[in-house]
C-alpha cells in the first residue's frame, strides 16, 4: 500500500470518527414515579384498620419501564425516553398503600408481597385493565377490584368494575404522571368507602 492511500485512509477514519463523536450524542431518558396525592384523613376514624393491598396485576402494554401514550386509534406509542423509575406493579401497589394510609391513618396498611407475619382483616385484590395517557396527557384507569376477607381467602365480596378518569393540566410527562397519581388517587377513596 503506498504512502497516499495511506494517508487518505487515516484522514478518512479520523474523519468518521470526528462525525461520530460530534453527532453521536444520543438523548438522555427521563425517570417518573408515582407519588401518593392524599394529605388529609377521612372524617372518621379509621386507625385500627388492617388492609393488605394487592397482589394488583398490571396489564403487560404498559408493565414496561417506558411509559407508554395512547392513540386516539388502537395505537400505542412507547415513549423511550420517559420512563418509570422503577417496575411499576410495585410502585402502582405502593403508591395506593400509601393514599389509603393517608385516608385512614392507621399505620396497618400493608403492600403485597407483605412478611408472613402479617395481619390483615380484609385484602383488596385487583386486576387493571387501562392505565394509559391519552396523546392530551389524560389519564385514565380501569380496574376490577375486590375485598377478600382474611378468615377466608376464597371468600370475595363486591367485585366492581371502575373507571378513573383526570385531566392533565399539559401534555408534558410530568403533568401525565401527576393525572395518573389523581386516578389512583380516586380509587384509593372507592376502596375506603366500600369499607365504611
Amino acid at each position: 500500500m503506498n504512502t497516499e492511500l495511506k494517508l487518505f485512509l487515516i484522514v478518512l477514519v479520523t474523519a468518521l470518527i470526528s462525525a461520530c463523536s460530534v453527532g453521536g450524542k444520543t438523548r438522555s431518558s427521563q425517570f417518573y414515579v408515582l407519588d401518593a396525592t392524599i394529605e388529609q384523613p377521612l372524617g372518621d376514624s379509621m386507625e385500627d384498620l388492617r388492609l393488605g393491598v394487592g397482589p394488583i396485576a398490571i396489564p403487560g402494554y404498559v408493565n414496561r419501564p417506558q411509559l407508554i401514550t395512547k392513540t386516539d386509534t388502537a395505537e400505542v406509542q412507547i415513549e423511550e425516553f420517559a420512563r418509570w423509575a422503577e417496575p411499576l406493579e410495585e410502585m402502582f401497589t405502593r403508591t395506593l398503600s400509601e393514599n389509603i394510609r393517608a385516608l385512614t391513618n392507621s399505620q396497618q396498611i400493608h403492600s403485597h408481597p407483605w412478611p408472613k407475619l402479617v395481619e390483615y382483616d380484609h385484602r383488596i385484590a385487583a386486576k387493571v385493565i387501562k392505565f394509559e395517557n391519552d396523546s392530551q396527557g389524560n389519564a385514565l384507569l380501569v380496574v376490577h377490584w375486590g375485598l377478600v376477607h382474611q378468615t377466608d381467602s376464597r371468600e370475595v365480596a363486591n367485585i366492581t368494575y371502575s373507571e378513573y378518569r383526570a385531566t392533565a393540566k399539559a401534555s408534558d410527562f410530568s403533568s401525565r404522571v401527576d393525572a395518573l397519581n389523581d386516578t389512583l388517587a380516586q380509587f384509593a377513596r372507592d376502596i375506603m368507602a366500600s369499607l365504611i
